[in-house]
């Protein structure tokens, strides 16, 4: 007999009720953690990516107190925004590869508060050509079959973009492979650190975009400050 299906939360009412349980689970799972390394739980964002959710579900997490979105298809964040616009401190995060003939519509309604996919020269040329302001992460390159700017790479790009007027560096992102060990993951992690400290030349400490839902422990304990989580809040579900 096939798996009964869950019927997908409607109003925001009902994914209110789904995502209280679920934030409130991994905000105590968290707080335990940053305990054992060390940190305030206040250093590490949570970034909700919302691909694919509707707007009644982001509606329902930032009246439950999130305030960062993550997306990944351009059309997709624009109609978001749209929507949501209502929502005087919702932070729009793109988290997505970007093609270059896509950077003019970031603009419209407003660029994301902060593009955490800056992973080649010709993106960066591309965002160049228009007026910003762009609050970027460089993208480093984590997993060989992922995007990202092999540390060959990334110094010069991190330097051409911190040339760029237009654009901001903050920090840098990571994206590891799926379906590793908890400790090759954690070396993974450690190495990113290591390459993006070696980087950064600025005073303070650069955003690290790093982890997701099923690897964002490991990189709490590699330094990330934002967390990128999409099934551990909204579900793993299969809804009719």
């Amino acid at each position: 007999m096939p798996a009964q299906q869950t019927p997908q939360p409607k109003s925001v009412e009902e994914w209110r009720e789904l995502l209280q349980s679920n934030l409130q689970a991994l905000q105590t799972r968290l707080h335990a953690v940053c305990q054992t390394q060390g940190r305030d739980p206040g250093s590490v964002t949570l970034v909700a990516v919302s691909k694919k959710q509707p707007p009644e579900a982001i509606r329902a997490a930032y009246q439950l107190g999130l305030r960062d979105f993550g997306e990944n298809y351009v059309q997709e964040w624009q109609s978001k925004a749209l929507a949501l616009k209502d929502l005087p401190h919702l932070r729009w995060h793109f988290i997505g590869h970007l093609q270059t003939n896509k950077v003019k519509d970031l603009l419209k309604p407003h660029p994301p508060s902060l593009l955490h996919t800056l992973d080649r020269p010709a993106l960066l040329e591309a965002l160049a050509k228009r007026p910003g302001p762009w609050r970027v992460l460089i993208q480093l390159q984590v997993d060989p079959h992922k995007q990202g700017a092999a540390q060959t790479e990334a110094e010069a790009l991190y330097r051409s973009a911190q040339a760029t007027p237009s654009v901001q560096v903050l920090g840098f992102m990571g994206m590891a492979p799926a379906d590793l060990s908890s400790a090759s993951l954690q070396h993974l992690f450690d190495e990113f650190q290591m390459n993006a400290q070696k980087l950064w030349d600025r005073p303070g400490k650069p955003i690290l975009s790093l982890g997701m839902s099923q690897d964002w422990e490991e990189a709490v304990a590699s330094g990330a400050t934002h967390l990128r989580i999409g099934t551990a809040l909204f579900g793993s579900r299969t809804y009719t």
